[in-house]
């Protein structure tokens, strides 16, 4: 994947991915808010956790199930990466994350 962005003569230093965090998970990396991407150099997993009026959701949900989260999780990504040690313009894809979830809601209710 380096290669191929440094082919198209892009200068990124790091590569982000955003995923849920799932509190309760066991024997797993999926409970830690920030951990490495396994045989890379440059990629990190960034995970924030679904979030209700009532708090973290710590459950696993069905990704049948994940839609209601939505909005408030594009919320928290968005703060999560507007943070100054990830030295990048978040908004476009916090942007991104937002315009999928009203996609959604546009076009299947």
């Amino acid at each position: 994947m380096l290669l191929r962005i440094k082919q198209q003569m892009l200068d990124i230093l790091q590569i982000l991915s955003v995923t849920r965090l799932l509190p309760d998970a066991v024997r797993t990396s999926c409970g830690q808010r920030l951990g490495r991407v396994f045989g890379t150099k440059h990629s990190h997993i960034l995970q924030v956790p679904f979030s209700t009026e009532k708090g973290i959701v710590k459950k696993w949900i069905s990704r049948f199930d994940v839609w209601p989260y939505l909005e408030t999780y594009t919320e928290c990504t968005a703060h999560a990466l507007q943070k100054t040690k990830y030295h990048f313009s978040c908004q476009i894809t916090a942007d991104l994350i937002a315009i999928r979830h009203e996609s959604h809601r546009l076009y299947h209710h």
